[in-house]
């Protein structure tokens, strides 16, 4: 696309250009081929409609869903406020007029993209958070969600984290289907790093091979994933220097009781360990003969029980973290 001096598009088209050198090939892939469309359209515009960078939607080729692409693009390149704010405009506008079942889909099919998850989460915040009820979870595992309601450090209570736990909707959700591949396969990792990261004191599920530092998807080049094992493994030597601090089981129930995240983890020297979040007790107790309630993805999907429906003998080999 050749794009003269006096097209407004330009700095949008150096924008694209840096996003697109800067993120993983899978992100460049996606965004070219999703963008090749309006980006043609906008080459095409006569230069009149194009005198007011400011009034105008980039790269537009008339459909809503360029419309939202071009408005990721917007973010990722720096775009100032004006600019920012016609976009919102402009697909505010087009998202008003749809049906329920019509957004969900724009929403799903955004939010789903490879682009990065804080990125997707301003696009969320944006335009569907008033009307999401549950987090955008790709049936793909290895790739991160994007939830429609989080918590922050700043941000904490029972309710609110009861909330973050159940718009993950664990018991239904394809995400964390028992044996979906066929090889006895469960997702209580996967579960976990979903929560945690909605809580804002995210467990990777990747990090880093050599240094055991969080990796956050996208960015996950030469990242090594982890099982309950290794949830177990890091959360022991490095849980604490990321605010995970080991606690007994009736401190867990209490600082879940006050909205902080809390998890357990037990590891199995022989064969796959098991993670769970400790959840806000519907009493605001903790009751010692049944022990913290948690909500999981595994063998048993639940978003409540008590841990002592999931374990017996083994109870004792559990720990418990908080994130403090």
């Amino acid at each position: 696309m050749n794009i003269s001096v006096q097209n407004p598009l330009q700095n949008y088209a150096l924008g694209l250009t840096k996003a697109y050198d800067s993120r993983s090939s899978t992100f460049s892939s996606y965004l070219g081929k999703e963008l090749s469309a309006p980006l043609a359209a906008a080459s095409k515009m006569p230069l009149s409609m194009l005198s007011d960078a400011q009034n105008i939607m980039p790269f537009d080729d008339g459909s809503l869903k360029s419309k939202l692409l071009a408005f990721c693009m917007l973010l990722s390149s720096g775009a100032g406020s004006a600019s920012l704010g016609a976009a919102i405009s402009s697909i505010s506008a087009a998202l008003n007029k749809l049906e329920s079942g019509e957004l969900e889909r724009y929403r799903e099919e955004t939010l789903l993209s490879d682009y990065p998850r804080e990125l997707l989460s301003r696009v969320n915040d944006t335009f569907f958070s008033k009307s999401a009820k549950e987090a955008s979870t790709p049936y793909n595992a290895s790739k991160a969600t994007v939830p429609a309601i989080r918590s922050s450090p700043s941000k904490r209570s029972a309710s609110l984290y009861r909330q973050v736990i159940d718009q993950f909707n664990v018991e239904n959700n394809p995400r964390y289907a028992v044996n979906k591949k066929g090889t006895g396969d469960t997702y209580c990792n996967i579960f976990l790093w979903d929560v945690t990261s909605a809580m804002g004191a995210e467990i990777p599920h990747y990090i880093d091979a050599k240094t055991s530092m969080p990796r956050t998807y996208p960015n996950i080049s030469g990242a090594r994933a982890l099982n309950a094992n290794g949830i177990h493994k890091w959360l022991m030597q490095h849980g604490k220097a990321h605010g995970w601090v080991q606690v007994t089981a009736e401190q867990a129930q209490a600082y879940a009781n006050q909205g902080r995240p809390a998890v357990t983890a037990w590891k199995n020297p022989d064969s796959h360990g098991h993670v769970q979040v400790v959840c806000p007790s519907n009493d605001g107790r903790y009751n010692n003969a049944r022990g913290v309630t948690i909500a999981q993805a595994g063998r048993k999907l639940t978003s409540y029980s008590p841990i002592t429906r999931i374990y017996s003998s083994r109870l004792k080999d559990v720990v418990y973290f908080a994130h403090i």
